[in-house]
């Protein structure tokens, strides 16, 4: 034994001479058990390989073991053979100096004139990643591969009956079991056959295998079985008696030169009973009224005497009749209500395990909409609408009563605004939700349409309407702490301008303390005294007032008799003095003056004059256009 290292070169040669018809069950089976059997080195037969018992086996040697790795080049995998625990294989490991024989079995109990099926599974352990420094006998990199030979000889080691090799089988990246088989027939008074699996190829590195699962089958016509209606397996009903079915037998692939026939019926379809007195190509079948499953098979022979002869006939594939139960209807809620935008899903569940669920939108036909038990419809739209869902088996349908869904879309609330309300310091406040709402649960806990709250803060309320939709407002509550203070007064040409210390919007303003407006400009005011008062909006019990003279002088007059600002008028002012631009005093008054643009009785002409006005402490100056 060496270490194997391959190149990923895969060649394989696979001897498939397997039977074309119908086979029989098996006449021998040796799969070198698991552990829960001893590993017998009489299933080898004689052999020029020595024998190690369940260890490792060096060049020239081979075991019986459920372990592959006994070399760091060998794949760590398990045997071939089905529902094995801790199967075994037969592990060789190839002779360095020559080929040999490893396996050799008498097989008896064989049927003379009689064509079998010989097959095994063949693994070649060696594994690919350890192949960089292993050559085969051409130079090849990857290893020496495993080549094997089957032999078949009569039972009196004279005749051969059947031969083929394997051709060549490289080492792969993985595990690879390959089934291999040959077929052969009989002489005539011939009840047994010798078995020879030969290594073709040397040892060294490479040339390892294992192999598992080798069996005898008869080999006869290939046979189905139908109806006279040309149905094929399985034939099903649902729910409801199939009656008496004639079956036929329907020949594929004819091996025998006669043919005898034996029904046989099961109700798991694994264990068989013969139907007596059913020897004839076709079988009617007793009355099938209960549900479940009636399996049907035919064992055939070339004689009559072989039928009851298990290691001389065959079997036909088998036919099964089913008889199923119509599926519970599924479990869903047949009336939904959403909220339109809200989005639609269905939901269904089959009450026995393993079945499905299929929308539709009819009664009976009409359109598939969705297979699963979660149907994703979309998004609600205002209207009402109806699917309809079934349970069926897969494979077979034989579906439910379909039960009808019906889909209610109501409509949500419309129009709902956000509010902000302010309140004063040391009040509260009322607030109202929409009266359209059936249900109320403010973010309070109160589940009135109206509460009151003094305190500063962001309020919801989750709203329902009669259809059972959702809504939410949010009122937004301000503190007002702005008090209302008078900032500065001005006059501006005949305006009187009222500034304040805080948002001019939260203010009311007034000339005499009982008309108030919401603008702090006053227009076109004539020349006083006045008082100015202020007060807030919102009834916080704050205002201020202030003394303020007003002086409105005008930017011109024209002394022409039209009635129209003939003369430069100041009322209730204090002392006035008016001058010539060169400083001369022309008019003059105590309290307020009345200039008609005269001096000493004369018009003078047309110009600017200044004036000054002593309102107590304040002096004020200007000049006025007169006209002419």
């Amino acid at each position: 034994m060496c270490l194997v290292f391959l190149f990923p070169i895969l060649a394989w040669a696979q001897l498939d001479d397997f039977c074309k018809g119908g086979k029989g069950d098996p006449i021998f089976l040796e799969t070198f058990g698991d552990n829960r059997t001893l590993a017998d080195r009489d299933a080898i037969g004689t052999t020029t390989y020595t024998y190690i018992e369940d260890g490792q086996p060096d060049d020239g040697e081979y075991t019986i073991s459920s372990r592959f790795n006994w070399f760091p080049g060998w794949f760590d995998t398990t045997d071939r053979t089905e529902g094995d625990v801790d199967g075994r294989a037969l592990i060789v490991n190839a002779d360095d100096n020559m080929a040999g024989e490893f396996f050799e079995r008498n097989i008896t109990g064989l049927c003379p004139s009689t064509t079998y099926e010989f097959s095994t599974w063949l693994l070649n352990i060696s594994s690919l990643p350890l192949s960089l420094f292993c050559f085969d006998s051409t130079g090849i990199p990857g290893g020496i591969p495993i080549n094997v030979r089957f032999e078949i000889w009569d039972e009196a080691d004279t005749r051969i009956l059947a031969s083929g090799d394997t051709g060549d089988i490289f080492a792969s990246d993985q595990p690879l079991w390959e089934q291999y088989g040959l077929t052969f027939t009989t002489f005539s008074g011939q009840e047994g056959v010798i078995l020879r699996i030969l290594n073709n190829g040397r040892g060294g590195c490479g040339n390892d295998l294992a192999l598992d699962d080798i069996q005898f089958v008869t080999c006869g016509d290939r046979t189905e079985i139908i109806t006279t209606n040309q149905e094929r397996s399985p034939l099903q009903f649902c729910d409801v008696p199939a009656g008496e079915v004639e079956l036929i037998v329907n020949t594929i692939l004819s091996v025998f030169t006669n043919r005898f026939y034996q029904w046989e019926q099961s109700l798991d379809g694994i264990t068989y009973t013969s139907i007596p007195n059913e020897n004839g190509e076709s079988y009617v079948t007793e009355n099938l009224t209960d549900t479940g499953n009636y399996f049907y098979r035919v064992r055939i022979a070339e004689s009559n005497i072989n039928l009851s002869n298990n290691s001389c006939n065959s079997l036909s594939d088998v036919f099964l009749i089913q008889i199923l139960e119509k599926v519970e209807e599924p479990v869903t809620d047949q009336v939904l209500n959403f909220c339109s935008g809200d989005p639609i899903v269905l939901e269904g569940l089959p009450k026995r395990t393993g079945d499905g669920i299929r929308w539709y939108s009819q009664p009976v036909n009409g359109d598939l909409l969705f297979e699963g038990t979660r149907y994703e419809v979309g998004v609600a739209r205002p209207g009402n609408s109806r699917f309809f869902v079934e349970a069926f088996s897969p494979g077979f349908d034989c579906p439910s009563q379909r039960l009808e869904v019906s889909v209610l879309v109501f409509n949500e609330f419309e129009n709902l605004q956000d509010e902000s309300v302010l309140i004063c310091p040391t009040e509260s406040t009322i607030l109202t939700a929409t009266t359209s709402a059936s249900t109320y649960l403010w973010s309070t806990g109160a589940t009135t349409q109206q509460i009151e709250v003094s305190i500063p803060d962001l309020y919801t309320v989750e709203i329902t309407n009669s259809d059972g939709c959702p809504g939410v407002e949010q009122f937004r509550v301000n503190l007002f702490v702005a008090e209302a203070v008078i900032s500065e007064i001005q006059t501006v040409e005949e305006d009187i301008v009222v500034s304040t210390e805080g948002p001019i919007a939260d203010y009311e303003f007034s000339l005499d303390g009982i008309s108030f407006q919401k603008s702090p400009v006053f227009n076109n005011i004539e020349t006083g005294n006045y008082t100015i008062f202020i007060r807030d909006i919102f009834s916080c019990n704050t205002s201020d007032q202030r003394d303020f003279f007003h002086l409105n002088i005008p930017k011109h007059f024209s002394p022409n008799g039209d009635g129209f600002i003939d003369e430069f008028v100041i009322n209730e002012v204090g002392r006035v003095f008016i001058f010539t631009r060169f400083g001369k005093l022309i008019a003059q008054g105590e309290n307020g003056i009345q200039w008609d643009g005269t001096y000493n009785g004369k018009n003078l002409p047309s110009d600017s004059y200044w004036y000054l006005i002593e309102v107590e402490d304040s002096v004020f100056r200007g000049h006025i256009l007169l006209k002419r």
